[in-house]
């Protein structure tokens, strides 16, 4: 009986449930637009973007001075890592979190999601999130994940250049010279460490 309904449950998501997935199938374009479908729902996208405007359109509407809506944003992009475990968006949820927890002093914790994606994701790619504003400019009228040549991995080192520099500076110096020696792709970055140091 299990298998029945697992059978119908799945035959109703491919062929029915989503639409735009019989849409696809119907007009013989599966291999592009089913994939890219079945590629957003892996990938959590729709939900990684959701959780930005949220906080954006929260801390629009009232002030955050102790830092609740960082907080509660950064429960929501530590429920969006276990739901999308292999999504592409996990080391950029996670730069977020380390940021969020930098801006609210709490630094300790950040610095264990920076250590995470330097360990973790030495190679995964950092998406820039664009906002779209509606004519008039008082509101935000969609937002866009966008690709970039720069590491996620890349932008956490500097950070934790910046913010965790260790005894003597030794830790900063470490962190410097992998990021001119392993994330030369990290333009912008690189510019950053050399405006900030004087390289």
């Amino acid at each position: 009986m299990k298998r029945i309904f697992l059978f119908a449950f799945l035959y109703l998501f491919i062929f029915g449930a989503d639409g735009r997935l019989s849409a696809c199938i119907k007009n013989d374009n599966y291999n592009s637009g089913a994939k890219a479908i079945l590629e957003s729902l892996k990938h959590g996208r729709a939900k990684y973007l959701e959780i930005f405007a949220n906080y954006l359109r929260a801390e629009k509407s009232f002030s955050d001075y102790y830092g609740h809506v960082k907080r509660l944003t950064i429960s929501e992009y530590v429920k969006f890592i276990d739901e999308y475990p292999l999504s592409k968006f996990v080391d950029d949820a996670k730069l977020r979190i380390a940021e969020f927890y930098d801006v609210i002093r709490q630094r300790h914790q950040a610095k264990r999601w920076l250590d995470d994606i330097i360990e973790n994701h030495p190679g995964d790619d950092y998406y820039a999130i664009k906002v779209y504003y509606t004519r008039s400019g008082d509101d935000y009228s969609r937002f866009e994940l966008t690709p970039t040549e720069e590491k996620t991995a890349g932008w956490a080192l500097y950070y934790r250049t910046l913010w965790f520099p260790g005894e003597n500076n030794e830790s900063r110096k470490a962190d410097i010279k992998k990021i001119l020696k392993d994330y030369q792709c990290n333009k912008k970055t690189i510019r950053l460490i050399k405006e900030r140091f004087g390289l």
